[in-house]
């Protein structure tokens, strides 16, 4: 007897019951979601820098909450909220579940982001100035990429990431500081792709395998 395949079948059939029981998601029983962690460096002066690391993508069904009210960690949050759930198997492993807490963030492409592909871009390395990211064919702004967006990189050599933009100007995008990139020339297609990157302000596993399938129930802010 297949002990082991009888629960995760029932288990996978209790998840799916239990998103069909929401009132209401975004887009589907399927969002997909990447989270990441902080990583503090100490520098030479003694102060630090903050970066973002990748831990993995998840799939998941976001729940828009605006509009609702909620107090978590002293504060009152109450603007731009959703909820994210999740199936615990999602998690590689127990190292990965552990950085999902209120230290972390998850980056979603919403619908209608944008997007920009071309064999144009190149990645800068400032020494003394904040790293760019460069076009020489100036479609960027054409393509509606603006200062305030979170760009997630694909096809390069060493910059595949998510990105926080400082300011968008002509061909030119201009990181925050924090980040860092490694010189990289054009040549390869390059995709810029926005998406929305959210706090994560709570996090609680719920469920039973006799009721609703395990799950974390994750409360988001929008990262203003």
């Amino acid at each position: 007897m297949n002990v082991g395949g009888i629960v995760s079948v029932l288990t996978e059939g209790l998840w799916n019951d239990f998103i069909s029981s929401l009132s209401t998601h975004i887009f589907g029983s399927k969002t997909l979601a990447t989270l990441q962690s902080i990583i503090t460096t100490a520098d030479t002066v003694g102060s630090f820098t903050e970066s973002w690391s990748t831990v993995q993508t998840v799939y998941g069904v976001l729940q828009d909450l605006t509009g609702k009210e909620k107090i978590a960690y002293n504060r009152l949050i109450s603007d731009q909220l959703y909820n994210f759930f999740i199936s615990y198997k999602e998690f590689t492993s127990v190292a990965n579940t552990i950085k999902l807490s209120p230290k972390g963030r998850f980056a979603i492409a919403m619908p209608a982001a944008i997007s920009y592909t071309a064999s144009t871009i190149a990645f800068v390395e400032g020494t003394t100035v904040a790293d760019t990211i460069t076009d020489s064919a100036n479609g960027l702004l054409t393509a509606g990429i603006t200062g305030n967006m979170a760009l997630e990189v694909t096809g390069s050599v060493a910059n595949n990431s998510i990105f926080e933009l400082a300011k968008a100007v002509g061909g030119t995008l201009t990181l925050r500081p924090s980040y860092d990139l490694t010189a990289e020339i054009a040549g390869n297609p390059i995709t810029l792709s926005q998406v929305q990157l959210f706090n994560i302000i709570s996090v609680e596993l719920k469920g039973g395998i006799k009721s609703v399938a395990h799950h974390y129930e994750v409360l988001l802010e929008v990262v203003k």
